[in-house]
This record gives C-alpha cells, structure tokens and sequence, in this order.
C-alpha cells in the first residue's frame, strides 16, 4: 500500500492571529526599523555615499556594519526557515532572488569591518539592481504566483451563495 504524504504542521502563534498581536507585531517592527534607520545619526558618524551612490549604510563604520551583519544574518536563517516551512522546492524562485538580494550585504560588512574600506565598484551597482529589482519584481511574484497558493489553501466561499442566503433571509 502506498504512503500518503503528509503535509507539515505548520506552528502559529494565536495571538498573532488577533488585530492586537497584528498591530503589537506591525508597531514593533516600525519602531525598530526607525532606530536601525537612525542609527548612523545617533552614532555620530552620519550616513556616506557609498561607491556611486547607490547605499548609505557606511560599510566602513564597524558598529554599524556589525548591526547590520548580524541583523541580515538572522533574517536569512529565519527566512531560509519559514521558506523551507511553506514548501522551498515549489517556489524556489522566490527564495534565490530574496536570498541572492540580501546576501549581498554580508560580504561588504566584513570586508568594510576588515579592511576599513569599501568593496570596489561595481558590486554596490550589482547590489543595487539586485535589491531594487527585487522590489519591482515581487508584486509579480506574490500578487500573482501566491495569491493562487492561497486561493487554494483557503477556499473563500462563493459571493453568490452569500448573496442567495441573505435573499432567503430578506424574503
């Protein structure tokens, strides 16, 4: 007798479930994302243009390169994680250019940290059309490739039933 596969359980926080836990979660990430942001101004040191302009993280300054690398770091295991949850080998696309965009950052940190300088033009170009393309290339991704996973995961009910339940309901 053949095995049938089974899918994965997939562990979900309820409290993420509620408007609450949405907001808690959605402001939390807000507020941190802002002191990340100004951190090169409360440091001391300022933002800098990096080779043609293309980033202002200074790559050079090390506090601020090993915030970053260990922020990139633990978002790309916890990326890879939630990836391989919702089924890597199905939309493996999706994960080599999110995992190729923001991996790029972790190179320039140790070489900024190592040698106090600037990786050589043009991998902050490279990083630049990989990062940006990135973000014009994911509604493509996820409006139209996801919304159909989800669509099939979670049937929505058919508006015309609705619409004949609340007719039976009005006559």
């Amino acid at each position: 007798m053949a095995k049938m596969k089974e899918e994965p359980s997939i562990q979900r926080i309820p409290f993420l479930g509620t408007l609450n836990g949405f907001l808690t979660l959605t402001c939390s990430i807000l507020v941190v994302s802002i002191l990340f942001a100004f951190f090169p101004l409360m440091e001391g040191g300022g933002y800098a243009l990096t080779n043609g302009g293309f980033c202002y993280a200074d790559f050079t300054n090390k506090a601020q390169s090993a915030i970053m690398i260990i922020i990139t770091m633990g978002f790309l295991a916890l990326s890879s994680f939630l990836w391989h949850q919702i089924g890597l080998k199905d939309y493996w696309y999706f994960y080599t250019i999110f995992f190729v965009t923001w991996f790029l950052w972790i190179p320039a940190c140790i070489y900024g940290i190592s040698r106090g300088k600037l990786i050589p033009s043009p991998y902050f170009i490279i990083g630049a059309l990989a990062g940006h393309g990135n973000a014009i290339w994911n509604p493509v991704l996820y409006g139209k490739h996801m919304y159909g996973r989800i669509d099939l995961d979670y049937p929505q009910e058919s508006v015309e039933s609705s619409i004949d339940e609340v007719n039976d309901l009005v006559i």
